[in-house]
């Protein structure tokens, strides 16, 4: 049963609109940790939280590809795990990246994810909308129904064919664009 109905459709594309205007932003690996300033903290939200650091580290100590977008993390899920054209059906080799995620937030437990599915432009542009949210959908109900993750903290947005993170004129980077990222920051 798909969670894209009535009212969250209609928040859906509120948030898409969000997220075309964040999306402008550029988004530097990390690197290197830097002392956080309180108000790139999960914290504000108190010790309960905890801060970026521990979370930094524990995916890189998994080895989960993340970049640093001011006070949040985004995990883009590796590449091995995209989706084949016109699907939306996660990979068996999805499951290690998002129990950690899934891990970092059960230990953080005042932080929420935004999953944000993507697509290449072959298409429609409506179709990959569309599809795209399937994709949201399929990591969120991983997070959700496999992994504990309570419902309230996983907001879903559908990015479509509009954020290309390589070109869309080659098989690799058609590939490439088609992606699921979370987003985890902190639940205010």
């Amino acid at each position: 049963m798909s969670i894209f109905t009535g009212k969250f459709r209609t928040v859906l594309l509120l948030g898409l609109t969000s997220l075309l205007v964040v999306g402008c932003q550029t988004h530097e690996p990390v690197t290197h940790y830097e002392e956080p300033s309180s108000a790139s903290r999960f914290a504000g939200t108190g010790s309960a939280v905890g801060d970026f650091e521990a979370i930094a580290n524990y995916l890189r100590e998994k080895e989960v590809p993340y970049l640093r977008n001011g006070n949040e993390i985004l995990v883009r899920l590796p590449e091995q795990i995209n989706y084949r054209v016109d699907r939306s059906h996660l990979s068996s080799n999805a499951s290690d990246p998002l129990v950690h995620v899934a891990v970092a937030m059960s230990m953080y437990p005042l932080t929420r994810a935004t999953v944000i599915g993507h697509t290449d432009s072959t298409g429609k542009v409506a179709y990959n909308d569309k599809l795209s949210a399937q994709r949201a959908d399929s990591v969120a109900r991983s997070l959700i129904d496999v992994n504990g993750i309570a419902a309230s903290r996983v907001k879903l947005l559908a990015a479509g064919e509009h954020h290309p993170i390589a070109t869309n004129r080659t098989v690799k980077g058609k590939a490439l664009n088609r992606r699921t990222e979370i987003l985890i920051g902190p639940s205010n």
